[in-house]
């Protein structure tokens, strides 16, 4: 998608310099970014034959919330907290029935998803980044090396191999495709802030880690961002402040629901 040569709704430039990186993704980048998706999966492949585990047995196995679709409100009574997680638990339930195969191939399909995501979001930092200073290296190796080292590290095991970590996993999908969409928006504006917003309350959905986006998103906008003061106060409060609100407002809710169920 082109970018535009005027000054954005969201307040900063935008400009379209020929040979811009909407050019060399549509090139390039997509070739290592699946490279680094596929080994994502064949990493972890020969998780798809273990057993349910542990939390496995209570959350899963057994869980009557999540033997059918149509009780969705039961899932969400069952899990307010986390109810995106429980919602998958269904589908996963709907689609390959009781047995862990299914359940973990979710997994490991997310994982490669958020090794995408992670080439994404790294090829755009990296991008907007070399605006600002010419020593940076080429995003497309910034990017691969950022999705390799996401695909392949160790701290991802328990989070891809474990379903009931399954959290780690979709909170993470849905929150860098949040700061996507956000950084869309500080440079085009329009409907891309409504995106971020909606993915990002799914990912909060999914774990209460996700609040830290509004805090994500105001460090990438002062230090990679270029445009001047004014349109980088009027995006923080067009989008930074509504969202730092609004975990407040879910922070007190989660206090009083633990106040309830741990009086």
């Amino acid at each position: 998608m082109p970018f535009q040569d005027s000054i954005s709704q969201s307040g900063a430039p935008s400009p379209a310099a020929p040979g811009s990186w909407p050019a060399k993704l549509r090139t390039s980048a997509p070739v290592p970014a699946g490279a680094s998706a596929a080994l994502a999966v064949l990493l972890y492949a020969s998780s798809l034959d273990n057993p349910f585990v542990y939390d496995d047995f209570r959350l899963i196995v057994e869980n009557p919330s999540i033997q059918n679709l149509s009780g969705v409100l039961t899932v969400l009574a069952r899990d307010v907290t986390r109810p995106v997680v429980g919602i998958s638990y269904a589908v996963d339930t709907a689609i390959w029935a009781t047995g862990p195969f299914g359940y973990h191939l979710t997994n490991v399909l997310l994982h490669a998803l958020n090794v995408v995501l992670a080439y994404w979001v790294a090829f755009c930092a990296a991008d907007d980044w070399r605006r600002r200073s010419r020593l940076v290296p080429s995003p497309i190796v910034v990017a691969t090396v950022t999705s390799v080292l996401t695909a392949a590290h160790p701290v991802m095991t328990q989070a891809v191999g474990y379903i009931t970590a399954r959290s780690e996993l979709l909170y993470g999908t849905f929150f860098l495709a949040s700061l996507l969409a956000a950084r869309q928006w500080m440079r085009m504006g329009g409907w891309w802030r409504q995106a971020a917003i909606g993915l990002w309350i799914v990912s909060l959905l999914a774990k209460e880690a996700a609040a830290m986006l509004p805090v994500v998103l105001w460090c990438y906008d002062a230090w990679l961002m270029d445009g001047d003061r004014e349109a980088r106060r009027r995006r923080v409060k067009g989008l930074y402040l509504p969202l730092l609100a609004t975990v407040l407002v879910f922070a007190g809710a989660r206090l009083t629901l633990l106040a309830v169920e741990y009086p």
